[in-house]
C-alpha cells in the first residue's frame, strides 16, 4: 500500500538519502525513463520518493516502482504553458512611518515620496490539470532556470490571474528595466561614496545632467512628465533600454531571474 504525504518546501523530507529511484515505463507503445529522489527510514522499513512537493511511501521498494510508473506517465503526457510572474514593491514616507506599497494602477496612489524599489521576475510553466495516484487534482509549477530547464516542480490550484504569457521580447523588456535600475545605483554609489564633506560638496554642484532621470515636468493638465525624445529625457530613455549607460543591452545583469 502507497501512503500519500504532503512535502511543505519548510519540512525536511522523510528519511536519509539513497540515491535514485528509476523507473521505465511505456506511453503509447513509446519506452521513457523518470529518475525521482529516493530515501528510506531504515527504523519504519519505509520506501520514500520525494516528487515535488509530495512524499510517496511503501512499504516495498517493488510497488514504490510500480505506483511510481503510472505517476510518471500521468506527468509526461502534461501540457506547459510558459509565464512570466513579476514581483513589484515600493517603499514611500509618511511622516515618521516607511510604507511598503505592492498593488499598481492609477488607483494605488502612494501616500508618500518613493524612497526604494524592489523589482523581480522569474520564467515559470505551469501544467494543464492533471490527476495522479494519491492525489487531488491539480496543476503543476515549475520554474525555469538560466539553462532553459526546469526544476522545483510543485503543486498548485490555478494560473495567478497576474502571470503574463511569456515572450522573448516581454523578458527582455523587464531585463533592461532591472539594467536601469542598476545604472542608477551605480551613480547613486558614486554620488554618495566617499566621506560626508566630499558627499556634500557633490550635492551642492548636482546637476540634472548627472543624473539617470531627468527632473520632470509639468504638462498642461498638470501632471508630471518627462521629455523622453530630446535632451535629458533621451538619457532616460537610453538608461531604460541599458545602452547608454554602460549595460550591454542583449546581457543580463547578475541577480535578474
Amino acid at each position: 500500500m502507497i501512503t500519500t504525504k504532503e512535502l511543505p518546501s519548510y519540512d525536511r523530507p522523510l528519511g536519509r538519502k539513497a540515491g535514485d529511484l528509476d523507473v521505465n515505463f511505456e506511453v503509447d507503445g513509446a519506452h521513457h525513463k523518470a529518475t525521482f529522489p529516493f530515501r528510506v527510514d531504515i527504523d519504519k522499513g519505509q520506501f520514500i520518493v520525494v516528487d515535488g512537493d509530495v512524499q510517496y511511501i511503501g512499504e516495498t521498494k517493488a510497488e514504490l516502482v510500480e505506483h511510481m510508473k503510472t505517476v510518471a506517465a500521468k506527468k509526461i503526457s502534461l501540457t506547459w504553458t510558459r509565464y512570466i510572474e513579476i514581483e513589484y514593491q515600493v517603499s514611500v514616507v509618511k511622516g515618521p512611518h516607511r510604507i511598503s506599497h505592492s498593488g499598481l494602477g492609477p488607483d494605488d496612489k502612494r501616500d508618500g515620496p518613493v524612497v526604494s524599489i524592489h523589482l523581480d521576475f522569474e520564467v515559470v510553466e505551469y501544467s494543464n490539470k492533471f490527476d495522479a495516484p494519491g492525489r487531488a487534482p491539480a496543476i503543476a509549477r515549475r520554474k525555469i532556470g538560466e539553462n532553459g530547464k526546469p526544476h522545483g516542480e510543485e503543486r498548485r490550484w490555478e494560473v495567478p490571474e497576474d502571470a503574463i504569457p511569456f515572450s522573448q521580447e516581454r523578458l527582455d523588456a523587464l531585463r533592461h528595466i532591472q539594467s536601469a535600475m542598476t545604472a542608477i545605483d551605480d551613480r547613486m554609489r558614486e554620488l554618495f561614496a566617499g566621506k560626508a564633506k566630499a558627499v556634500a560638496a557633490r550635492l551642492d554642484t548636482i546637476t540634472n545632467q548627472q543624473l539617470a532621470l531627468p527632473a520632470p515636468e509639468m504638462t498642461s493638465r498638470g501632471s508630471s512628465a518627462q521629455h523622453m525624445n530630446t535632451g535629458e529625457g533621451a538619457q532616460a530613455r537610453a538608461a531604460l533600454n541599458g545602452t547608454k549607460l554602460g549595460v550591454p543591452s542583449g546581457k543580463r545583469r547578475k541577480g535578474a531571474k
